[in-house]
């Protein structure tokens, strides 16, 4: 069973934070948010919604959360590079 855990550090005003994407057989089956300052009801929203989308898209291009654009996208930025490096 080819396994992969990949780190990449989501970088944020309010303190940086890590994301592992965990990849099983070539999907991914698991995206977890390292400990961050995130404001629960905005950036928080976002740490706590993004991965169960990209887990079910097996995609890291999903919708940001409203009022959390910066997160949403940094989340998205962290996951994407490291699909691109199981890739290589």
């Amino acid at each position: 069973m080819e396994r992969w855990n990949l780190h990449r550090e989501c970088k944020r005003k309010k303190g940086d934070f890590d994301v592992t994407v965990i990849i099983l057989e070539g999907k991914i089956s698991d995206i977890q948010i390292g400990d961050n300052k995130e404001t629960p009801d905005l950036g928080g929203k976002a740490i706590d919604e993004l991965p169960d989308e990209m887990i079910k898209g097996q995609t890291y291009e999903v919708d940001a959360v409203s009022g959390a654009t910066i997160t949403s996208n940094g989340i998205k930025d962290a996951v994407a590079r490291c699909l691109e490096q199981a890739s290589n």
